[in-house]
C-alpha cells in the first residue's frame, strides 16, 4: 500500500509554508458581520416565541396574555372582525368579542402554527406563518366530529421596549379561500 503525502504548497502538508494572514482590519469587519448575522438569528428566534406564545395564550384561553403581544399602536385585522387600531380597541376585540365567541365553544383541539417566514430590519420584522386548528363540531349527528381548519397570519412586528411584539397582525381564514 502506497501512502501519498499532500503536496508542499497544501496546508496539510508538514512544515508547509503559511498562508499570509489577512490584515486585521478584514478581521473586524467579519466579526462585525458575524455579529449582525447573530443578532437577526435571535430576533428571528424571539418573534417565532412570542407568536407562540400569542398561539399558546388564545389555545389557553388566556385573554389579557394576548393582548399583551400587541404595539401600543398596532393593527388587528383577525378573520371577519374587521380592522381594530390601538392596543386598547385590540384589547376589546379579544377579551370581548373573541371571548365572547370562543365562550360558546369548548376548549378541546389544538392549534399548530407552521412555517414562519420572517424577515428582520433593525427594530421592525415581516413575517407570514401557516395556522392548522383542530376544533370540534359539536353539532354532528354521530356526536362531536374533529375537524381541521386551516388559516394564515401575516404579521408585522416591532421592537418596543427591548421585546417583539406585534404592530400588524392579520388571520386569514379559511387559507387558501375558495377559488
Amino acid at each position: 500500500m502506497e501512502i501519498q503525502l499532500p503536496e508542499m504548497d497544501s496546508p496539510l502538508a508538514l512544515g508547509a509554508p503559511a498562508k499570509p494572514l489577512r490584515p486585521m482590519k478584514e478581521i473586524v469587519v467579519t466579526l462585525k458581520e458575524l455579529e449582525k448575522r447573530v443578532k437577526i438569528i435571535q430576533d428571528v428566534e424571539e418573534i417565532k416565541k412570542m407568536h407562540r406564545y400569542y398561539i399558546f395564550c388564545f389555545s389557553k384561553r388566556q385573554w389579557k396574555e394576548m393582548i399583551d403581544c400587541f404595539s401600543e399602536d398596532a393593527v388587528a385585522e383577525i378573520g371577519d372582525h374587521g380592522v381594530w387600531k390601538g392596543k386598547d380597541k385590540i384589547a376589546i376585540l379579544i377579551s370581548e368579542v373573541i371571548a365572547g365567541r370562543n365562550l360558546k365553544i369548548k376548549p378541546k383541539g389544538g392549534h399548530i402554527l407552521i412555517n414562519p417566514i420572517i424577515t428582520v430590519e433593525g427594530d421592525t420584522a415581516k413575517g407570514d406563518w401557516f395556522l392548522s386548528r383542530f376544533i370540534y363540531d359539536y353539532n354532528s349527528p354521530g356526536g362531536p366530529a374533529p375537524k381541521l381548519d386551516r388559516g394564515r397570519y401575516d404579521c408585522e412586528y416591532v421592537r418596543e421596549h427591548g421585546k417583539w411584539k406585534f404592530s400588524y397582525l392579520k388571520w386569514i381564514f379559511p387559507w387558501p379561500g375558495p377559488e
